[in-house]
């Protein structure tokens, strides 16, 4: 029902919106397939972005601050990117527990440390969406959305954190899981949407969206 919803959103606009050029300033198969689900087609690029930014801003500045610097640093090194485009995709996930940013585990060590936090406690998942979009004058404007999920783990042993790791499936993911994968076993319940978890929050980006568009402000 809820993707559903979430259709009934943009439907009438996607061939619309398939046909203004959309980019995805992002190379995680995740949101490419989040954003596949709803039958949106674009081009994939990854900004390179560095992120290191300061930590110490909190998390929902820090999400922010890097789901703005991939978008703005793809256009500063691609100015040609804009061509035939009419909207940017930009987002950025991090995984916040007692006010420590959680996010991907650099090696299986760092991965148990994580979990282990992680292990029988309560955390939120904060994603940054950037949307850069065109006007009918072809000014380019910008909008950001903020989404948080919060999410409750099951207690977990030693050797099941160390089982975990072993699968691979913590070192591309903030906090060191993934709840599309074996990591969802991990997890009792979470309060929010699924999607955000996932790295997209499909529901925000939908609404957003379709509002641009009715509105007149994104050009299509």
């Amino acid at each position: 029902k809820n993707l559903i919803n979430r259709l009934t959103m943009v439907l009438e606009y996607i061939a619309r919106l398939n046909n203004s050029g959309i980019l995805l300033a992002s190379t995680s198969p995740r949101r490419k397939e989040i954003l596949e689900r709803i039958g949106l087609k674009f081009d994939v690029r990854d900004s390179n972005f560095e992120e290191n930014l300061d930590k110490s801003v909190g998390a929902e500045e820090y999400v922010k601050n890097t789901a703005i610097g991939k978008v703005d640093a793809l256009l500063k090194s691609n100015k040609d990117i804009l061509h035939n485009k009419s909207l940017i995709i930009g987002a950025d996930t991090v995984v916040c527990y007692q006010n420590e940013i959680l996010e991907k585990p650099k090696d299986p060590q760092q991965a148990f440390q994580m979990l282990s936090k992680l292990s029988g406690n309560s955390h939120d998942v904060l994603t940054c969406v950037v949307i850069n979009y065109c006007n009918k004058d072809r000014t380019w404007n910008r909008k950001t959305l903020l989404e948080r999920t919060l999410v409750n783990f099951s207690t977990m042993s030693p050797k099941l954190i160390e089982a975990y790791v072993a699968t691979g499936e913590p070192f591309d993911k903030a906090g060191g899981y993934g709840i599309q994968g074996v990591g969802a076993c991990l997890i009792h319940s979470i309060s929010g949407d699924y999607f955000n978890v996932m790295g997209f929050p499909l529901h925000s980006f939908c609404k957003q969206l379709n509002q641009l568009v009715e509105s007149g402000e994104l050009s299509i």
